[in-house]
């Protein structure tokens, strides 16, 4: 009989992500992680995907705003389901509950939110700028 097992997390280190305000960067989550299940849904995809058709989309048309918003609800129901444990902290340091609610989702950053999204796809960290730097 085979031995059943659990398919393990996927940690992924925070540091890349760069969050843009006016001419500066910032990386808020550097030495903070983030822990994916490792088996994604249909669903989370479809989130992925719906995120970046998003673009597009006017919040000042009425039917596309009502569109926008039910994407994001999704988006955010995805990331909820798939992020097994992170220890990212708020502005001010104080450290987010173990596990992300829609709540706190629903505040962070475009690019934050677009960064999970990326990392819970599978897509590679970007290069800090370290990296570009020494051109690994």
């Amino acid at each position: 009989m085979a031995k059943k097992s659990k398919v393990p997390v996927r940690e992924v280190a925070s540091d890349s992500l760069a969050v843009v305000v006016g001419d500066e960067t910032y990386h808020p989550h550097v030495g903070e992680v983030v822990r994916f299940r490792s088996s994604g849904s249909v669903g989370q995809l479809a989130a992925a995907l719906d995120l970046q058709s998003l673009r597009f989309l006017s919040a000042e048309d009425p039917e596309q705003a009502a569109r926008l918003a039910g994407r994001l609800d999704q988006v955010v129901d995805a990331l909820v389901a798939g992020i097994a444990s992170w220890t990212w902290t708020d502005d001010e340091g104080e450290a987010y509950p173990p596990r992300p609610t829609q709540a706190i989702l629903r505040g962070l950053s475009v690019q934050e939110v677009t960064w999970l999204l990326n990392m819970q796809a599978g897509a590679p960290p970007p290069r800090t700028e370290d990296e570009e730097k020494k051109g690994s």
